[in-house]
């Protein structure tokens, strides 16, 4: 009976063993193919000492298995135990797991100890020679309740994952679970309660060997959750189990060798299959590879295409907006026109007001004046124009930032421009007792596409500074063409400053004074707005701070770069002005309009 039983044995140590080792072999380093791994060892262990018990003769042989089966039943549920954990451990989080594993593997030894060296759980009966039947001792049901309390606790652990986790992997756990279960039932019926109650050792043998085969369920449900779910890879699990089982036969082939020739003819067969046992199983994993990595970039297209269609979606959304938004837009740009416009008239309307009747009142036109009141006038009408000055500049700068500027771009000759600054600051240069010398070019110089009005507001301006900030010797304004622009980026903390370069020739002013100069330390901030130099008081020079910054930007706008050059403190200042013969294309298209 045993021969034959033998056969069967084999074949489930072997499914036990084989799925086991293949998955543990897929990924050495995850914990739940280690936890299986270790798992099927002791389910193999106890099949193999459950079938030894009877197949032996020798008494003392019965008695060591039949206590090492109840040992590693006992053991089978604490690794039932520690591999549903794991496997659950995503939606499982026990505190001190690790404390608790280690208690219960405490009360696994302290029994297995019991189990081999005394009869408080199990002792054996021996009637005649080559039978043998167990006898339950006190410890009996402690036992039994131990590792039935692992199992429950490893099935609820599958139940709440199974009630945690979403579709489809509900499928692989259910499967899992279920063969789980049935395999608990039976073990625990067959192999626990059963010989309680049968006094006939054939019955009990019968039942026993019910519980071993009922691991063949877990085995079956574990592959079939593996095929449908992909809980592992089964064509390489298949394959691999295939290859062991094929190498495994040839092996004892090889064990059942009669004579030297057949011997060495098994052996060269044997290693022929192991080599192509290893190529089948290479060639599988590298088609799984293939074929994960085209499910992987189907994968990335599909995901791509839906980013792309959401992009798309997302951009004709963002287009009504920007439609919506243009029209805000054009509305809010008519409102600072409409600001600019009214702003300009409701300021500068009664400033010149205030300006032509203080201008009546010093001329005398509404009766005689003293001498003392003159005074005051004057002073008023001084107060007036800076006032002017600073809203007209306020107004200026408005424009600049909102880019609300209007330009009118045309052809003018530069010398003409230079000449009427000079000629209009004359007499302020005069009654300061400096001079203002205007120094031409020796050749006449191209007419330029520029905006002559802003040129002239912005080179006057930077000779208008030259004669406040000098108290000795004077200034000079010289007009040249250079075929190359000098302009280098300076250091500046105007975050409006514009990187770009001039190419080509260049008309160049350049603005020399004798005055106190520009410490290094202030040039970089000289043109950011409201910037105004430390000495300005020690002068006495009033100003806004906006008149160089709005100077640059209407030198920038026209094509032209601005900077300013020093020695130091008390050595004067030159400031250079360089405008395109060749203006950039956006004024080209701009004064085109125009025309």
């Amino acid at each position: 009976m045993f021969g034959d039983d033998a056969v069967l044995f084999l074949i489930v140590l072997s499914l036990i063993l084989g799925l086991g080792g293949v998955i543990f072999i897929q990924d050495k380093k995850n914990k739940l193919h280690k936890s299986f791994f270790l798992l099927s060892i002791a389910i193999a262990v106890w099949v193999l000492a459950n079938y030894m018990q009877d197949a032996v003769v020798e008494n003392s042989f019965k008695v060591f298995f039949v206590r090492l089966d109840f040992v590693f039943a006992m053991l089978m549920a604490y690794l039932f135990f520690n591999f549903c954990y794991v496997f659950s451990a995503n939606y499982i989080k026990v505190n001190k797991i690790g404390i608790y594993k280690i208690i219960l593997f405490a009360i696994l030894i302290l029994f297995s100890l019991l189990l081999f060296f005394s009869n408080e759980i199990i002792s054996t009966n021996i009637s005649t020679p080559g039978a043998i039947s167990p006898v339950y001792g006190t410890l009996y049901f402690t036992y039994v309740a131990f590792f039935t309390l692992l199992d429950i606790i490893g099935l609820i652990f599958l139940i709440i994952k199974y009630k945690k986790e979403n579709y489809p992997e509900k499928k692989q756990s259910i499967l899992v679970l279920i063969g789980c279960f049935l395999v608990i039932l039976i073990m625990i019926f067959s192999n626990t309660i059963l010989p309680l109650f049968l006094t006939n050792n054939v019955d009990s043998f019968l039942f026993s060997r019910l519980g071993v085969y009922s691991v063949l369920i877990l085995i079956g449900f574990m592959s079939y959750a593996i095929a449908k779910n992909n809980f592992l890879n089964i064509r390489v699990i298949i394959a691999q189990l295939f290859a062991v089982g094929i190498v495994l036969v040839f092996f004892f082939e090889i064990l059942s060798a009669q004579g030297a020739q057949s011997l060495f003819l098994k052996i060269i067969l044997f290693f022929l299959v192991l080599y192509f046992a290893r190529m089948i199983v290479a060639n599988v994993k590298l088609e799984i590879k293939r074929k994960e990595e085209v499910e992987i970039l189907n994968k990335e297209l599909t995901e791509r295409k839906d980013q792309l269609q959401k992009v798309s979606d997302s951009l004709a959304i963002s287009n009504d907006k920007l439609r919506v938004a243009n029209e805000k837009l054009k509305q809010l740009d008519q409102a600072k026109s409409d600001f600019f416009s009214r702003a300009s008239h409701d300021l500068r309307t009664p400033i010149t007001g205030i300006n032509g009747y203080v201008s009546l009142l010093e001329e005398g036109s509404y009766g005689e004046i003293s001498d003392q009141q003159k005074t005051i006038l004057q002073k008023t009408l001084s107060i007036v124009k800076n006032m002017a000055t600073l809203v007209e500049d306020f107004l200026t700068a408005a424009k600049l930032e909102a880019g609300g500027m209007q330009y009118n771009f045309a052809k003018a000759k530069v010398e003409d421009i230079c000449q009427q600054i000079v000629e209009t600051l004359y007499p302020k240069s005069k009654d300061r007792g400096l001079y203002l010398d205007f120094k031409k070019p020796e050749e006449e110089l191209p007419e330029l596409m520029i905006d002559g009005s802003r040129i002239r507001e912005s080179v006057s301006n930077l000779v208008d500074n030259a004669i406040k900030y000098t108290e000795k010797g004077g200034v000079t304004v010289n007009l040249e063409r250079a075929e190359v622009s000098n302009y280098k980026q300076p250091v500046t903390i105007n975050p409006d400053e514009k990187i770009t370069e001039i190419v080509g020739p260049v008309v160049r002013i350049t603005i020399s004074d004798t005055g106190i100069g520009i410490p290094k330390d202030e040039i970089p901030r000289l043109f950011a707005r409201f910037s105004r130099g430390k000495d300005t008081t020690r002068l006495k020079v009033s100003g806004t701070g906006l008149g160089l910054y709005v100077g640059k930007c209407m030198i920038q706008d026209n094509g032209g770069k601005v900077w300013v050059e020093s020695d130091g403190d008390g050595k004067g200042s030159r400031f250079i002005v360089e405008l395109p013969i060749s203006p950039p294309k956006d004024i080209l298209e701009k004064a085109a309009v125009k025309n």
